[in-house]
């Protein structure tokens, strides 16, 4: 479907994605390759895995788009609640240069599907009803763009840089603050960092 990659597989890891019929990705499902040990039991077959996992950040992702931008990414949490995150991408209005990144340490919330019995109420549907407060974020970093757009650096809300284009620095949160991260490369083009 319009060249994108649907399938991705090396030693380290496989992955699978789907698209919308405009070509934008929706969903990302990884997992790591892991032998088991006949010899280790299941318990500890199941943290071996899970740990291999969690050092190549597999699990699922889920996308959203505005328009031709990306919205926000949201990864859900592993089995035992580890590593749910969603990242908000703010843009320049009408254009692919980034200019903030809000980070949460959760999953998005989507809203069920009611049960609708033999008729419709619209006091029962989700989407009529007033909307959730919105969930408080962990960090907030802003963008800084070369002259086409292209992040060069990431600073955090202490004005520290968090990442940066030259030699892909990347500081661990060492101090409790929350380890950001860029996938955002040239205008409209995204980095996945289990295909590199």
């Amino acid at each position: 479907m319009f060249d994108r990659l649907t399938h991705f597989e090396d030693e380290r890891l496989q992955a699978d994605y789907s698209y919308d019929a405009l070509g934008r990705r929706l969903t990302k499902y990884s997992k790591a390759h892991y032998e088991e040990r006949r010899e280790a039991g299941p318990h500890w077959n199941r943290a071996e895995r899970v740990k291999r996992n969690r050092e190549l950040q597999c699990g699922f992702t889920l996308y959203e788009w505005d328009g031709d931008t990306m919205a926000w990414e949201s990864k859900i949490a592993d089995k035992d609640g580890f590593g749910a995150r969603t990242t908000h991408y703010v843009y320049e209005p009408g254009s692919f240069v980034p200019v903030a990144q809000a980070v949460r340490d959760d999953a998005m919330l989507l809203h069920d599907q009611p049960e609708y019995g033999d008729y419709y109420r619209r006091d029962e549907d989700p989407l009529w009803l007033p909307p959730p407060p919105a969930p408080a974020i962990n960090s907030l970093a802003w963008y800084q763009c070369d002259h086409l757009g292209t992040p060069q650096e990431l600073t955090d809300e202490h004005s520290e840089i968090a990442w940066g284009a030259v030699k892909e620095v990347i500081r661990k949160a060492s101090d409790g603050r929350v380890e950001l991260r860029n996938p955002i490369r040239f205008q409209g083009q995204y980095h996945d960092h289990d295909i590199s």
